[in-house]
């Protein structure tokens, strides 16, 4: 039953689409027109109805007719940044190239952007949590539309020749964008149908999430013990920094010995290596969504971008801890990694399905012995969170909570649970995630 209603949704979303790109607005409203002259006008010994479908029919054939032949010799490249940014203007160029021997005027440009219909495996992992069905293939919708293009006019074009056509649209959502193609389009004499031509152009962009702006907020913990030091603070050996060198000493391990110096001064020489102290904070995001909203998801990408750009790392490290489809740690601070690679990072996280919370109160535990503090941030406050936090404090880690909520989701009434709200508990709404964050 669940295929079938995908498959009925799947359809339904795919003709609109068809019919919103190939109609034109006028185009729009005469369908609308046959459509009721043809239910008035069933009588015709009753109603004149049936000459208005006639004429509104023959207008429609006529559009269809006049762009039979339509065709154009073009080749197109975007001139495209290295990154975008959700809720932000992305402006770029797309230079137009005419190789034909006729001139082009009266076209325009669309860009076509991936097909946001999510698989069946996406729909049936998206849980029955959220009902009607129909809102849960909205929302699958939402979260896989990336942007929406609105088509550009150009200029006319002499054969030969070609011409660069400023364009740009507000990406939606954070992600990695996949242009298939362009479309040059034209409408019909009377502008109601457009006719298309396909230009291939495979490229991409990438949209880093969202950003807002933070108090300074003093993030919790003191300095641990991060064995290796700073060069070797995110690999998994167990070598150290090296600090110098000295005269061999009983008990030394033989593996330390640095046998060039050996060889120049006749006695065995050490390496001396440097246990090193400072800050580590963890970035902790929950990525597991349980059939709650999407936007709430969207919202927890976008506060934790915001702490990676406003936390201070010159003189400690940020882990940025969540599950995918297995375990991640992302590290920037101290000359380990840059913040460009910690948002795109973020800007590829998806939701986490198949898998329970517990992974991730596993991965975090791991690594409590180079934790110094952290910052969570929670998709919803139930018992298993409540644990997770729990848990954190048991081990001497203070962590700073946040918990994005949207007051017409199913994440809100486990909040119930908390009789008196801790000054660590901070509980964002959707809407208003700026002004919530300008109180930390």
């Amino acid at each position: 039953m669940r295929r079938l209603v995908y498959i009925w949704f799947r359809a339904f979303s795919g003709f609109r689409h068809r019919v919103t790109r190939r109609f034109t607005p006028a185009g729009r409203f005469v369908l609308a027109g046959i459509v009721a002259s043809a239910l008035f006008g069933l009588d015709t010994t009753k109603t004149t109805a049936y000459q208005a479908f006639t004429c509104l029919v023959t207008l429609v054939a006529a559009g269809f007719a006049w762009n039979i032949f339509f065709r154009v010799d073009l080749t197109a490249l975007r001139v495209l940044p290295r990154f975008g940014s959700a809720g932000q203007t992305l402006s770029y160029r797309i230079r137009v190239t005419n190789s034909g021997d006729k001139q082009l005027q009266g076209l325009f440009l669309l860009e076509n952007l991936p097909d946001p219909r999510p698989s069946f495996a996406e729909y049936s992992a998206a849980g029955s949590g959220i009902k009607p069905e129909s809102r849960r293939w909205r929302q699958l919708i939402e979260m896989n539309q990336l942007a929406v293009a609105d088509r550009q006019p150009m200029p006319a074009l002499m054969p030969k020749s070609e011409v660069d056509v400023s364009t740009g649209f507000v990406p939606l959502r954070r992600g990695r964008i996949e242009f298939e193609s362009l479309s040059v389009g034209r409408a019909d004499l009377f502008g109601l149908i457009n006719a298309y031509v396909t230009v291939p152009v495979k490229q991409h962009v990438l949209i880093l999430p969202k950003r807002y702006a933070l108090p300074d907020v003093k993030l919790p913990g003191n300095r641990a013990y991060q064995q290796g030091g700073v060069a070797l603070s995110t690999s998994v050996a167990d070598s150290e920094e090296f600090l110098s060198l000295r005269e061999y000493r009983p008990g030394d391990p033989p593996r330390r010995i640095h046998w060039k110096s050996w060889a120049k001064t006749g006695k065995p020489i050490i390496k001396e290596y440097q246990d090193e102290f400072f800050v580590r904070h963890a970035l902790i995001l929950d990525t597991f969504m349980e059939g709650g909203s999407g936007e709430v998801f969207e919202e927890a990408i976008s506060i934790a971008a915001s702490f990676a750009c406003t936390v201070q790392t010159q003189e400690s490290l940020l882990d940025l801890l969540f599950v995918g489809t297995e375990a991640f740690c992302e590290t920037i601070g101290r000359g380990q990694g840059q913040i460009e690679h910690f948002l795109e990072v973020l800007a590829c996280v998806r939701p986490c399905y198949d898998k329970a919370f517990s992974v991730l109160h596993r991965h975090v535990v791991s690594r409590r012995s180079v934790i110094s503090g952290c910052v969570c941030v929670l998709l919803a406050w139930d018992k298993h969170r409540s644990d997770f936090i729990h848990n954190l404090h048991v081990l001497g880690l203070r962590p700073i909570v946040i918990v994005v909520t949207d007051p017409e989701r199913s994440n809100v009434p486990a909040l119930g649970n908390v009789q008196e709200k801790p000054g660590w508990l901070n509980l964002l709404e959707t809407g208003k995630i700026e002004e919530g964050l300008a109180k930390l």
